[in-house]
């Protein structure tokens, strides 16, 4: 399109009120033009790239009237200060934590471990059969008349032989004439 500027004519193309931005691997331009943000190398060699209209508002009557006055004149108009943009990539942000299988088996091992030492603590405070009996301990039963455990029921200690070092029990029943005394050797006791 030609204007005509006192005497000379000059050739004026139309301003939209956008600007386009084209963002792509952390990267972004600006441009006014649709056709040249399509068209630049940052959009045209990135297939993920994004083109951007961002609207923005005109210069005002006024201001084109002030700038002009200012360059008739040849005075440079005092700006405000104004930081310029910089095209930097963003910082790096911390990647996420990715599970992988070898780190969940890791995971799983450990969580193993852990459920077996309180297992095994367990078992050990509750003298569940891994702490044996003496003869000793097992005579004491026998003298204060309490029950022992054997093979996961209870018994009482009715007799020993302290040369070959053996007990005899029986089990603990409301009757005990219709129980058999069995033979046991103290660590097998608990």
């Amino acid at each position: 399109m030609e204007i005509k500027c006192g005497n000379q004519k000059m050739e004026a193309y139309p301003v939209e009120p956008f600007v386009y931005e084209v963002v792509a691997d952390g990267k972004k331009e600006f441009y006014q033009a649709a056709w040249d943000a399509f068209r630049s190398d940052l959009h045209m060699k990135n297939a993920t790239a994004k083109i951007i209209k961002i609207p923005v508002t005109p210069m005002s009557d006024y201001e084109i009237e002030t700038e002009r006055l200012y360059f008739e004149l040849g005075d440079l108009r005092d700006y405000p200060h104004v930081e310029e943009f910089k095209n930097d990539k963003p910082k790096e942000t911390k990647p996420k934590f990715k599970i992988t299988f070898s780190k969940m088996m890791d995971i799983l091992t450990i969580a193993w471990v852990i459920c077996m030492t309180i297992l095994l603590i367990t078992l050990i405070i509750s003298n569940g059969g891994i702490i044996k009996m003496t003869f000793e301990e097992a005579l004491k039963h026998e003298e204060n008349n309490a029950p022992v455990t054997y093979n996961d029921q209870k018994y009482y200690v009715v007799g020993h032989n302290a040369l070959n070092q053996t007990l005899t029990i029986r089990k603990l029943s409301s009757n005990p004439f219709f129980t058999v005394s069995v033979e046991a050797k103290p660590e097998e006791l608990s």
